[in-house]
Parts: structure tokens; C-alpha cells; sequence
């Protein structure tokens, strides 16, 4: 018996369609979740902001804190973090980079980036090694993000810190391409087995 595949073909196209507008759809939704993250991590440095202004007036007003007033009040300030004057040398800006914000454990200013660089004896030739390290952080999006905070200095963190869904978001769509095969039963493969 031979299969008609003109009957066929176009089921199969809108198939096709329907899957890559659910492909698409997936996509716009993991970039939409990514979005949500960024803002609710924002919204938890600013509250952290918040708790430590309202601890700082009750301790100048001898008024008694919270729990978490007292902790986030008494904490002076970031741990100076030791960096060996060798930690870097002769490593890339990318790699010196991320080492760097690994040592920090926390997301870093352009600036406490290039003094943490200097200090781990990067190349001291570098004649502007603010602007070679931002251009090589910026050409290694799979590496770093730039986060730009309204109102404050912006903070290069490591990707995986920032989105944990960056490599879903940047994953490329693939479309497969399906041929219908004939034979005792009727299936819808790939192309490539479709041909062999």
C-alpha cells in the first residue's frame, strides 16, 4: 500500500510550527523568570539597606533592635579578603577576573576589581587595565554580567551567580526538520534518519 505523503505534509508543517512557537514561548518565559530573579535579588540588597538605616537610628535613639537589626548593625563592614600578590600572575583578565570574584565570594565594583587584580600582581605594563578588564569581562558574557544598580555603582558577579537559568535562556532554539516515513506504520523522524 502506498502512502499518499501530500496528506500528510501539511500536519506535519504545522507541527513543525507549533513546536517551535512552544520553543520560542519557552524561551520568553526562562527570560521573564531571569528578569523576576534579578529584581528580587535588588529587592533584597535594598531591604538589607533599609533593616541597617532603621538599626542605626534605634541605636543612636537607644531603642532596643530586632534580631536581624543586630545582626546586620553589627557587622562593620566587608572582611578585608588577603589576596597573595602572585594569585594572578601570569593568568588571563578573564581568568584573574573570576578568580578574583571567587576569592571575594560576593559581587565586586569595577574599581575594588582592578585594585584586587593589582594587588594579585596582574601584568603591571597594562597601560589602562580599567578598560582592557572591563572590555574582556564584557567580551565573556558565558563568564561575567554587569549589574547596573539604580542609584549606585553597578557590580560585575559571575554568570552562574546571577541567572542560574543562563544556560536554558542562551541555549539555542533547534528546529528538526521531519520527514514522514512510509512502511508498515507511519512515523515522523528527523531528516538525517529519515534519509539512512
Amino acid at each position: 500500500m502506498k502512502i499518499d505523503k501530500t496528506i500528510y505534509e501539511p500536519m506535519l508543517r504545522q507541527a513543525e510550527r507549533q513546536l517551535g512557537a512552544l520553543d520560542n514561548e519557552k524561551m520568553r518565559l526562562l527570560r521573564v523568570i531571569a528578569g523576576a530573579q534579578r529584581e528580587l535579588k535588588l529587592l533584597a540588597t535594598q531591604r538589607i539597606q533599609h533593616v541597617q538605616a532603621v538599626g542605626s537610628v534605634k541605636v543612636v535613639l537607644h531603642l532596643p533592635l530586632t534580631a536581624e537589626e543586630a545582626e546586620l548593625c553589627g557587622v562593620r563592614g566587608e572582611k578585608e579578603v588577603e589576596i597573595p600578590a602572585n594569585a594572578f600572575k601570569d593568568k588571563t583578565l578573564p581568568d584573574a577576573a573570576k578568580d578574583l570574584l571567587l576569592i571575594f565570594g560576593r559581587a565586586a565594583t569595577h574599581r575594588e576589581m582592578t585594585e584586587g587584580l593589582r594587588k594579585g600582581g596582574i601584568n603591571q605594563g597594562l597601560k589602562h587595565l580599567e578598560n582592557s578588564l572591563r572590555s574582556a569581562m564584557t567580551r565573556r558574557p558565558d563568564l561575567f554580567v554587569f549589574i547596573n544598580q539604580n542609584g549606585a555603582f553597578g557590580v560585575w558577579e559571575l554568570t552562574e551567580w546571577s541567572n542560574p537559568m543562563a544556560e536554558a535562556v542562551t541555549e539555542p532554539v533547534r528546529q528538526q526538520r521531519l520527514a514522514v516515513v512510509g512502511g508498515s506504520g507511519l512515523a515522523a523522524v528527523p531528516q538525517a534518519q529519515a534519509k539512512s
